[in-house]
């Protein structure tokens, strides 16, 4: 399982305590859980989910942490499941549309829903997104901070 923070979120300080309960499960049921970790707390994900020129290249940095991750553990390429929260979510959808070196099994988004353009996914991934209709920060109605498009979550 891919784990990705919401913007402003500092893994290292309040991971584990935020993070228990996924981390208890995959514990019980051995399966590996990798935390990326933005750059500034922040992954860079903008406009259409299109990352901006001369910040962090996402997409090498999940291809060379799968890679450690696989020479160093057993992992099950087919299933790979990518869950986000926020700016989390919006890096799944990212990875999802552009990053094909593997097959992502599921994805699982909260607060996160923005739909990547031009989507470069080449076929269909399991996804459940959970979006509360009062955020006032990535707004259900569309709107919000320009990098995240005009349409809406729904």
């Amino acid at each position: 399982v891919i784990l990705l923070h919401p913007q402003g979120f500092d893994v290292l300080k309040h991971g584990h305590d935020n993070w228990k309960g996924i981390l208890n499960l995959a514990a019980q049921e051995r399966f590996a859980v990798m935390m990326l970790l933005g750059r500034y707390h922040k992954f860079n994900v903008g406009l259409n989910l299109n990352p901006d020129p001369g910040l962090a290249d996402e997409v090498t940095y999940l291809k060379k942490s799968l890679q450690h991750v696989a020479r160093n553990h057993c992992i099950d390429k087919d299933r790979i499941f990518c869950l986000g929260l926020s700016n989390g979510g919006r890096l799944c959808q990212h990875y999802v549309s552009d990053f094909h070196a593997i097959k992502f099994a599921a994805v699982g988004l909260v607060s996160a829903v923005r739909y990547p353009h031009p989507n470069h996914n080449l076929q269909p991934v399991p996804m459940i997104a959970i979006h509360g209709m009062d955020d006032g920060t990535d707004p259900y109605w569309g709107g919000g901070h320009s990098y995240w498009g005009a349409e809406s979550v729904p």
